[in-house]
């Protein structure tokens, strides 16, 4: 090592001494170390077509075309041989550092690219934290990928920061993994009882959470077409709301602001019972009752007026089950007053029988 030290000596006094002079130092018909010599020194940016000396330092070869040209591979100090950069900010190690990767450390906090990043195979994974961050853009996919997939997450996290823009192409996930707007807990799911909107599919059936309500809204109209509301119920045309806990459905399972157009509505609960009017034992209003009770009241006995559905509305149900009841109390007076005239017309047949018997005499 001294030797090595005395002799390096001796090559920087000799270069300091005669500075025209070049020094040569061939191993086994190689050129193994070359150093210009002219008046500007080692390093000299003296440079044109007119035959001066070569300024650049070579190892491994007589013609260097940079300042420091080596033919062949340069080993460092770093792990597995990586080779340090070192600056006034930081350092950045390079090569490989195990037998499965290439390897780029850095002391600092990222490593920033002022160009565009372009993999011709593979993918963009992250070995550690599976997770991988753009925190301003990335753009995925141009005219020379057309037949490759640009980015693949493979049990791995995306973390975008800015907006996500697909210029053609599709985005695909596998099973069971979701798509979430909102918060997300350490696994990524989303966060219970916060405001999110994500997107899952089982491979047997899909899944859409919300919270708190979902607005269908054409071109950004107010009015939703359709809402799904945070307490589990449905509304159709209602005006968009932005607070949490606002359901417009007042505990209905739906509820339609406007007119409804169908061929057919089938009610399979609640259902009109009111077959109890025959039974023997109904009280049945006497009919001159109820002609003083409807001069009075303007309205049925058990139906509401009609300022009551004016203000309350009603069921479908109730409202069959009362016009059934007073259908069915209608034939019960049909019949009774059928008996009465048919009493009536026996009566007559007999009081005529007498007539004619006493004209007769």
């Amino acid at each position: 090592m001294n030797i090595l030290k005395h002799f390096l000596s001796a090559v920087l006094l000799l270069l300091s001494c005669h500075a025209a002079a070049q020094l040569r130092i061939v191993g086994s018909g190689t050129q193994a170390l070359f150093v210009p010599g002219n008046t500007a020194g080692i390093g000299s940016t003296v440079s044109n077509a007119s035959g001066l000396p070569n300024t650049n330092v070579g190892i491994g070869i007589d013609n260097p075309l940079q300042k420091l040209h080596i033919d062949g591979a340069i080993r460092g100090n770093g792990t597995g041989g990586a080779l340090r950069v070192q600056t006034d900010y930081g350092y950045l190690d390079l090569g490989s550092q195990d037998a499965n990767y290439a390897h780029i450390n850095t002391d600092r906090r990222g490593i920033c690219l002022d160009k565009g990043l372009y993999l011709k195979s593979g993918l963009i994974v992250s070995l550690n934290t599976n997770e991988i961050k753009f925190i301003n853009r990335m753009d995925i996919g141009n005219n020379n990928m057309t037949w490759t997939t640009p980015l693949i997450l493979n049990q791995a996290n995306a973390t975008f920061g800015g907006n996500v823009h697909l210029n053609g192409g599709n985005m695909q996930m596998n099973y069971n993994k979701s798509i979430t707007i909102g918060p997300v807990d350490e696994w990524y799911r989303p966060v219970v009882n916060t405001p999110r909107l994500a997107f899952v599919h089982t491979g047997v059936h899909g899944y859409v959470d919300y919270a708190d309500n979902l607005h269908f809204r054409a071109n950004l109209n107010w009015v939703s077409a359709l809402t799904l509301y945070g307490d589990g119920t449905v509304g159709v045309g209602f005006y968009t709301t932005y607070d949490q806990g606002v359901y417009k459905t007042q505990g209905y399972k739906l509820a339609v602001n406007g007119k409804i157009l169908c061929e057919a509505v089938k009610v399979i609960a609640d259902v009109p019972d009111a077959d109890y009017v025959f039974e023997p034992d109904y009280s049945l209003m006497d009919i001159r009752e109820l002609e003083r009770y409807v001069t009075r009241e303007k309205h049925l006995p058990d139906i509401p007026s009609a300022e009551e559905f004016k203000a309350n509305g009603y069921t479908v149900g109730d409202m069959d089950e009362m016009l059934l009841r007073k259908v069915e109390e209608l034939t019960l007076y049909l019949i009774e007053q059928n008996k009465k005239i048919d009493a009536l017309q026996s009566e007559l047949i007999q009081l005529k029988a007498a007539a004619q018997k006493g004209g007769e005499q």
